[in-house]
């Protein structure tokens, strides 16, 4: 426990709960620009060993 001084103003915290988990409602709000599945670059860079056209140096870095 810590001591609170007693002319200390101490606001509530409000914490809500969820039926399900936050990555499921993350999966559900993502939007496909191209109609292909989020590993689809992955999987096309294992496949064939290129790298996206869009692949940033970052990017780059992650696959490897």
């Amino acid at each position: 426990m810590i001591d609170i001084p007693t002319n200390t103003v101490v606001r509530p915290l409000l914490i809500e709960s969820r039926s399900v988990p936050a990555y499921c409602c993350l999966i559900d709000e993502t939007e496909f620009v191209d109609g292909l599945p989020w590993y689809h670059d992955i999987y096309q860079f294992l496949r064939l060993g290129a790298y996206p056209k869009a692949a940033t140096a970052k990017d780059k870095r992650a696959l490897r």
